[in-house]
């Protein structure tokens, strides 16, 4: 069971909400020149980054744009990816799972504000 709420249709839509948008179509950026592993950790430390971002930047959503699998059943894809990362614990800090939106196409996450404790301890950071 997914702790997500599943949809369908025009994706698009989720724009309405201004979240801000990550894409994640690297095979528009040219030919892969890095093995197919190398490419999905990409796309896994990438999110990861990008979640951090969206947070520290007060965004309160982020829309990640991944496509549609075209691989076959069981095959690791940009999709699988994301949709891992945001059922980790990696996550739990920056997204509010309840509120998240799980389309074929795209990843919709409802961004968390940062706690007082986050913000202070960013700030003896710097």
């Amino acid at each position: 069971m997914s702790s997500f709420r599943v949809e369908t249709g025009d994706w698009t839509r989720f724009r309405a909400l201004q979240p801000r948008e990550f894409d994640l179509h690297r095979s528009e950026w040219g030919p892969r020149s890095v093995p197919y592993w190398v490419a999905m950790n990409e796309v896994r430390d990438d999110t990861l980054a990008e979640l951090v971002a969206a947070q520290k930047c007060g965004a309160d959503w982020l829309l990640i744009r991944h496509g549609g699998s075209t691989s076959r059943p069981g095959k690791k894809t940009a999709r699988s990816v994301v949709r891992a990362i945001m059922r980790s614990r990696a996550a739990t800090p920056f997204i509010v799972r309840r509120d998240c939106v799980q389309h074929e196409l795209v990843f919709l996450a409802r961004m968390r504000r940062p706690s007082a404790d986050d913000i202070t301890l960013e700030r003896w950071a710097d």
